[in-house]
């Protein structure tokens, strides 16, 4: 899942538990993501929550 605001899908994650570790990747639902789209979703931000990052 995540949040919507100012059309940025955020979820928060953390990678031991949400990442892929080979090939490294975060996965989401295209469910998801087709619903993000139609909201009017720009962009998609990542905050890992371990390390800090934002991808």
């Amino acid at each position: 899942m995540g949040r919507i605001e100012n059309n940025i899908l955020t979820k928060n994650i953390y990678k031991s538990r949400h990442m892929l570790q080979f090939p490294p990747a975060i996965c989401w639902d295209e469910s998801i993501l087709t619903q993000a789209e139609n909201l009017g979703v720009m962009d998609i931000e990542i905050n890992e929550l371990e390390e800090g990052k934002k991808y």
